[in-house]
């Protein structure tokens, strides 16, 4: 299949400061991961997106309407294709 037009997801970044040592960053692309949570029968299924902080590793969340859909799709990619210590 050709691809005519492609989404770029490289010029995309979030910024934000850690909650937990006040660390000033801009998440890119490649840092956000995805965890899948599976739903029952009072909760249905959702994804959860986040990122760590290089300085503390402390996880902070991202809302997924600050998220280009490409970017979801890669982190999901990565989430299906990593070994559970990604996760």
């Amino acid at each position: 299949m050709k691809i005519i037009k492609q989404t770029e997801t490289k010029e995309w970044s979030h910024k934000f400061t850690c909650s937990e040592c006040d660390s000033e960053l801009e998440a890119e692309a490649g840092d956000i991961k995805v965890t899948h949570y599976d739903g029952d029968f009072r909760e249905p299924a959702y994804d959860s997106w986040h990122v760590n902080c290089p300085v503390c590793s402390h996880q902070t969340s991202i809302l997924e309407n600050k998220i280009p859909k490409l970017v979801k799709v890669k982190a999901k990619q990565k989430l299906s294709y990593g070994s559970s210590m990604d996760r």
